[in-house]
Parts: C-alpha cells; sequence; structure tokens
C-alpha cells in the first residue's frame, strides 16, 4: 500500500470508530450518523482510486462515485447545519436537499458534462473536468454559502443562548472541510491537476473530531454521556456514588433525594451558563419552582444569576 493512501485510510477508520462510538448512544442524531456515513464512503472511494493507482489503472467510474460521495457529504452538511440552527423538523428542505444532491450524482455517474475522465497526478487521480464542471463547483460553493449564512444569521437573532453555543461550534467545526474544499477548487480553477486526496480527508476528520472534542459544551451530536471526562459522566459518577451510600446505609431517602437533586439541578446550571430561564426550561419546570428548589437546597446564590 502506497503511503499516500494513509491519509485516506485513517480518515476512514476514524469515522468508523466515531460511528460506532456515536451509535451506541440513543440520542444521537440520526443525520450526524448519515453524514458520517458519506464521509466514510468518500475517504473509502479516496483510497480505492490510490490504491488501484499503484497497479496502473485508472478507473474513470471508482472517481466518479468519489465525486458523488462528495455531493451527498455536502447535502447532509446542510442538513446537519438546517438541523442546529432550528430544532424543528425539515421534511421538505431535506427531501429537496437531498433530491438535488442525487440529480447531480446521476448526471455525474450517466454522462460525461461534470467528470469527462480521470488522469494519474504523481500519487494520486485526478478529475478531467467536463464541459458543465463549474455546476459542480456552483453548486459546492452555493452550498458552503448557505450553510455559513445560516449559521451567523441564527446566531445573530436567536436569544436562546443553547442554539447560539451550537451554531458557533457547528460553524467552528464546519470551517476547516470548508476553507480546504474552497482551496482546493481555486487551485483547479488556476490551471493545477490537483486533487484533495490527501488534504480533505485531514479536513473531514478534523472536522468530526472537533465535534467530538468540544461534545461537552455543543451537545451537537448527543454523545455526551460517551465522552470519558464529560460533565454527565462526572454526575453519572457522583450519583452512583450516592446510590451506593444509600444502598450502605449511610444516607437516609431524604438525603439521597436531595443529593441527586442537588446534582441534577447543577448539572442544568453548568449546562446553560447559570441562566435560571434557559435551566427551567431545560428542566421542564416554571421558574418559581426552580427558585424553590435553590432555597430548599441552599443554593440560593444561584438565585441571583440571571
Amino acid at each position: 500500500m502506497s503511503v499516500f493512501a494513509l491519509p485516506a485510510l485513517i480518515a476512514l477508520l476514524t469515522k468508523i470508530w466515531i460511528f460506532v462510538f456515536a451509535k451506541k448512544t440513543n440520542h444521537t442524531s440520526q443525520i450526524f450518523l448519515w453524514l458520517l456515513v458519506f464521509f466514510a464512503a468518500n475517504n473509502l472511494s479516496e483510497f480505492l482510486v490510490i490504491s488501484q493507482l499503484l497497479n496502473n489503472a485508472v478507473s474513470e467510474s471508482l472517481l466518479k462515485s468519489y465525486y458523488v460521495a462528495l455531493l451527498f457529504s455536502l447535502a447532509y452538511m446542510c442538513i446537519f447545519t438546517m438541523s442546529v440552527a432550528y430544532k424543528d423538523s425539515h421534511t421538505k428542505f431535506n427531501l429537496l436537499t437531498i433530491g438535488i444532491a442525487a440529480l447531480m450524482a446521476l448526471i455525474t455517474f450517466q454522462t460525461n458534462w461534470i467528470v469527462a475522465g480521470a488522469i494519474s497526478v504523481d500519487y494520486t487521480v485526478t478529475a478531467v473536468r467536463g464541459a458543465y464542471y463549474f455546476v459542480f463547483q456552483l453548486t459546492v460553493l452555493t452550498g458552503f454559502a448557505w450553510i455559513l449564512y445560516t449559521l451567523v444569521r441564527r446566531y445573530l437573532n436567536t436569544l436562546d443562548i443553547d442554539v447560539q453555543l451550537k451554531c458557533f461550534y457547528a460553524g467552528l467545526t464546519l470551517s476547516p472541510i470548508i476553507i480546504m474544499s474552497i482551496i482546493v477548487m481555486a487551485m483547479m480553477q488556476m490551471g493545477y491537476q490537483y486533487t484533495g486526496a490527501i488534504l480533505l480527508p485531514f479536513a473531514s476528520t478534523f472536522l468530526l473530531l472537533l465535534v467530538v472534542l468540544t461534545e461537552k459544551n455543543n451537545d451537537l451530536i448527543g454523545i455526551q454521556s460517551r465522552l470519558p471526562f464529560s460533565e454527565q459522566r462526572k454526575a453519572e459518577k457522583k450519583i452512583l456514588s450516592i446510590y451506593r451510600s444509600h444502598v450502605d446505609g449511610d444516607l437516609s431517602f431524604c438525603e439521597t433525594k436531595s443529593a441527586i437533586e442537588r446534582i441534577l439541578v447543577q448539572s442544568a446550571l453548568d449546562r446553560s451558563y447559570n441562566n435560571v430561564t434557559l435551566t427551567a426550561n431545560n428542566l421542564d419546570i416554571k421558574r418559581s419552582t426552580l427558585y424553590s428548589i435553590f432555597n430548599r437546597l441552599d443554593m440560593r446564590r444561584h438565585a441571583e444569576e440571571d
């Protein structure tokens, strides 16, 4: 195996690991899982293209499958953005986005309008641009522009701190692959026979690792409880310790109940950065009820922070 195939292989294995990791959590976004699948398909096609080149073969069909995986990855990046910015279901938007990707994929596979052939470039393969290759580039750029516009607009127009955080982190994590893709397209537009088979796998993997590493703050994919050092894991260990103390007879029922309730309320406060209104919403209780809990558990200092 060529050393040049390693980035794609490493990226593929990383995405499989994250997929397995996320799949174990019931609250993980299905949209995020599909995004992982198409990113992995993209990396697999990259790996196969480079490996095939070692046998002095250049497969146009395999290269086209790489472009198809890119199109569906972009579609699910847009759908993921919509799910982050707006909590409601957007079935029509999702169907339209997937429909556009499917149409572009069909055109890519059945015609030479987008990809007219494949040529080897040093360690890998790049596309011979068809007469309408600019349509593919325009589609990608439009998708990226829509993603950034939606996240920035939603961040500025919402008063929901939770949504603002999600938009900020989504923009942060999607930026590497957007920037890298634009650089690759710009180089190809200037006449360079270049491929992103090295850079793009790293960019997409970096995107996913950022999502996972910042999950305790952003809750973009709902795997906080699976992260080793997340606040949720710490709270779970504390609750388990309190339960064991109760079973051993060291804590009464009332003491156990108060201790667990304190942890749940404190965890909700931490997630909302001590915003009482948001904390009450997250706990699905009234503000007055939350203030009563503060007083009963001697957490009055939090009642003043809103």
